[in-house]
Protein backbone atom coordinates (compact mmCIF):
# COMPACT_ATOMS: atom_id res chain seq x y z
CA UNK A 1 0.00 0.00 0.00
CA UNK A 2 1.26 3.46 -0.90
CA UNK A 3 1.60 6.24 1.23
CA UNK A 4 -0.21 8.94 0.37
CA UNK A 5 0.63 12.05 -1.56
CA UNK A 6 -0.15 14.83 1.23
CA UNK A 7 2.08 17.61 -0.41
CA UNK A 8 -0.51 16.61 -3.92
CA UNK A 9 -3.25 16.96 -1.54
CA UNK A 10 -2.79 20.04 0.39
CA UNK A 11 -1.77 21.82 -2.73
CA UNK A 12 -5.28 20.39 -4.81
CA UNK A 13 -7.44 21.32 -2.18
CA UNK A 14 -6.61 24.39 -0.30
CA UNK A 15 -7.79 25.03 2.98
CA UNK A 16 -8.31 28.90 2.14
CA UNK A 17 -8.28 31.12 -0.58
CA UNK A 18 -4.25 32.79 -0.85
CA UNK A 19 -2.73 29.83 0.83
CA UNK A 20 1.07 29.38 -0.23
CA UNK A 21 1.96 26.27 -0.38
CA UNK A 22 5.86 25.15 -0.13
CA UNK A 23 7.26 22.01 -0.17
CA UNK A 24 10.64 19.75 0.03
CA UNK A 25 12.32 17.67 -1.99
CA UNK A 26 15.79 15.83 -1.33
CA UNK A 27 17.05 15.11 -4.90
CA UNK A 28 20.11 12.60 -5.67
CA UNK A 29 20.52 13.25 -9.51
CA UNK A 30 19.62 15.65 -12.16
CA UNK A 31 18.45 18.07 -9.03
CA UNK A 32 16.80 20.39 -11.45
CA UNK A 33 14.65 18.48 -13.86
CA UNK A 34 13.79 16.14 -11.08
CA UNK A 35 12.50 18.93 -9.40
CA UNK A 36 10.63 20.94 -11.62
CA UNK A 37 8.90 17.79 -12.53
CA UNK A 38 7.81 17.39 -9.17
CA UNK A 39 6.94 20.53 -8.71
CA UNK A 40 3.93 20.36 -12.11
CA UNK A 41 3.33 17.02 -10.09
CA UNK A 42 2.77 18.58 -6.78
CA UNK A 43 1.03 21.31 -7.39
CA UNK A 44 2.43 23.59 -4.74
CA UNK A 45 3.43 27.17 -5.22
CA UNK A 46 7.21 26.93 -4.36
CA UNK A 47 9.53 23.59 -3.89
CA UNK A 48 12.76 23.50 -2.33
CA UNK A 49 15.22 20.93 -3.79
CA UNK A 50 18.52 20.53 -3.26
CA UNK A 51 21.18 17.39 -3.60
CA UNK A 52 21.75 14.69 -1.23
CA UNK A 53 24.38 12.46 -0.91
CA UNK A 54 27.39 11.30 1.05
CA UNK A 55 27.91 14.15 3.50
CA UNK A 56 25.26 16.84 2.13
CA UNK A 57 22.52 18.19 4.07
CA UNK A 58 21.34 15.40 6.48
CA UNK A 59 23.39 15.76 9.94
CA UNK A 60 24.80 19.20 8.90
CA UNK A 61 24.16 23.24 9.90
CA UNK A 62 24.65 24.12 6.71
CA UNK A 63 23.03 23.41 2.99
CA UNK A 64 22.27 24.78 -0.38
CA UNK A 65 19.59 24.66 -2.81
CA UNK A 66 17.40 26.06 -5.51
CA UNK A 67 14.08 27.48 -4.97
CA UNK A 68 11.89 26.37 -7.89
CA UNK A 69 8.36 28.94 -8.12
CA UNK A 70 5.30 27.39 -9.53
CA UNK A 71 5.69 30.87 -11.67
CA UNK A 72 8.62 29.04 -13.40
CA UNK A 73 11.11 31.24 -10.88
CA UNK A 74 14.38 29.69 -9.58
CA UNK A 75 16.20 31.42 -6.79
CA UNK A 76 19.88 29.68 -5.72
CA UNK A 77 20.53 29.42 -2.33
CA UNK A 78 24.31 29.19 -1.99
CA UNK A 79 26.45 27.04 0.79
CA UNK A 80 26.03 28.59 4.09
CA UNK A 81 23.80 28.14 7.14
CA UNK A 82 20.41 26.38 7.18
CA UNK A 83 19.05 30.02 8.61
CA UNK A 84 20.06 31.33 5.54
CA UNK A 85 17.85 29.11 3.42
CA UNK A 86 14.88 29.62 5.97
CA UNK A 87 14.88 33.13 5.66
CA UNK A 88 14.89 32.87 1.89
CA UNK A 89 12.30 30.53 1.84
CA UNK A 90 10.40 32.93 4.24
CA UNK A 91 10.65 36.05 1.91
CA UNK A 92 9.46 34.16 -1.03
CA UNK A 93 6.55 33.13 0.50
CA UNK A 94 5.99 36.77 1.80
CA UNK A 95 6.30 37.95 -1.51
CA UNK A 96 3.15 35.53 -2.39
CA UNK A 97 1.17 36.54 0.30
CA UNK A 98 0.98 40.20 -0.50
Amino acid sequence: MRNPDVLAEISADRARAGQVIVGFAAETDDVLANGRAKLKRKGCDLLVVNEVGERKTFGSEENEAVVLGADGSETAVAHGPKEALAETVWDLVAERLR
